[in-house]
């Protein structure tokens, strides 16, 4: 979670403006739930690939699903 934070907070403070343009709250909170399923989309294929094991966890599911 500390990492989620920290990266949260870290997309806020870069994201705010990239090459020029401004990004309004909205855009970065977007941004910011865009980077929170692709974090969990690339932990699970790390964990499936380790272990070997892909039934797609209720929580990751939830999340793409956007509840």
């Amino acid at each position: 979670m500390l990492a989620t934070i920290s990266a949260s907070s870290c997309v806020r403070k870069r994201a705010s403006k990239l090459r020029g343009h401004e990004f309004t709250d909205t855009q970065t909170k977007v941004l910011e739930n865009h980077l929170e399923k692709i974090r969990a989309t690339a932990d699970w294929i790390a964990t499936a690939a380790a272990t070997g094991q892909v039934d797609l966890d209720e929580q990751l599911a939830q999340l793409l699903r956007g509840q």
